[in-house]
């Protein structure tokens, strides 16, 4: 199981930007996926508990939870790695600032997380929380579309804190969802199951957004700079293209005192100001990429099942027989 999610990870991080898509280095570890993938499926049909126990899938609500909780964790990885990116690399934020961008997020996401355990607490319903969650997320990545080097900060930090309370619900009912679903005895089994799904799916979401963010800025940012650049040699080329000069200080002046040595000290911040313009446009890409995925897992829970909470149908019970005693 290990060795699937490393050669799959590894694939994915490579891919497009390492080694091409269809080099042997890549198809032989998307080969190493499937076999090693099919060889656990095979190898946990064999035991009475396996490590991740598969067959808790054949139940819809848990399956669809499960994936639906894949998807989402797609979104959650784009704002927390991106939007730092966004702050420091395209608006200029120092380090510190960058990371107290996710403050906003993070304080929605506690909010509704709380509230929605105390109206499932109430109500015993949870599926149209996550429905809810789920679109509210989808909407606040599609927004996220439209941030460019001019946006205000204030709609930044409005989005932000727009996803994390969609994202809230979600995350905390489906875990819900899922042990409401799983027989008593394999509650740890399910709950484990649907944390790994959720950790997957932001760890390819990783791989995928970097390779994305790689193959954006090797594509457009040569119509961006200023012609003079095209003339630079081929290491200095690849040096413009690192990302980290815009996030890093250090990479920044690197950069700065690599072009004054060849004379044109003039070309850093017309130079600067293309990444920025590119790096924008690949962060949109993202989170675009990332809302289609979201909405796609408000599809999936639209589908799920929702089975009345456990002690509700034990409290139920005791009420019938009560009932019937009576009569």
């Amino acid at each position: 199981l290990a060795g699937a999610v490393v050669t799959l990870t590894l694939a994915l991080s490579w891919g497009g930007g390492t080694y091409a898509w269809d080099s042997p280095r890549i198809l032989g570890l998307l080969a190493a996926t499937l076999v090693l993938g099919g060889g656990y499926v095979w190898h946990s049909r064999q035991q009475a508990q396996p490590i991740l126990n598969l067959r808790l899938l054949r139940d819809p609500a848990i399956s669809l939870a499960s994936l639906a909780g894949f998807l989402t964790s797609a979104g959650m990885y784009a704002a927390i790695l991106y939007l730092p990116l966004y702050m420091q690399g395209v608006r200029g934020s120092s380090a510190s600032g960058s990371g107290l961008a996710l403050t906003p997020l993070m304080f929605g996401l506690i909010v509704t997380s709380t509230l929605s355990g105390q109206i499932v607490s109430r109500t015993g319903r949870y599926k149209g929380l996550i429905m809810g969650g789920a679109l509210v997320a989808t909407a606040a990545l599609l927004l996220s579309t439209t941030l460019s080097t001019t946006t205000p900060l204030w709609i930044a930090v409005g989005l932000m804190v727009l996803l994390g309370l969609g994202l809230g619900p979600v995350n905390s009912q489906l875990t819900l969802a899922v042990q409401n679903a799983a027989p008593r005895e394999q509650l740890g089994s399910a709950t484990s199951g649907n944390q790994f799904f959720r950790q997957i799916g932001g760890t390819l979401a990783v791989s995928l957004f970097g390779a994305l963010v790689n193959a954006q800025l090797a594509q457009n940012l040569a119509a961006k700079l200023p012609p003079a650049a095209a003339q630079l040699p081929a290491p200095m080329q690849d040096a413009i293209a690192n990302p980290n000069v815009l996030s890093s200080p250090q990479a920044t002046g690197q950069l700065e005192a690599a072009l004054a040595r060849l004379g044109h000290a003039d070309l850093i911040m017309p130079i600067l100001t293309a990444l920025r313009g590119v790096m924008a446009g690949a962060i949109d890409h993202v989170f675009l990429i990332a809302g289609v995925l979201v909405g796609v897992a408000f599809l999936v829970t639209a589908l799920m099942p929702e089975r009345p909470l456990a002690g509700r149908r034990a409290g139920a019970r005791v009420e019938g027989r009560q009932a019937a005693a009576t009569d």
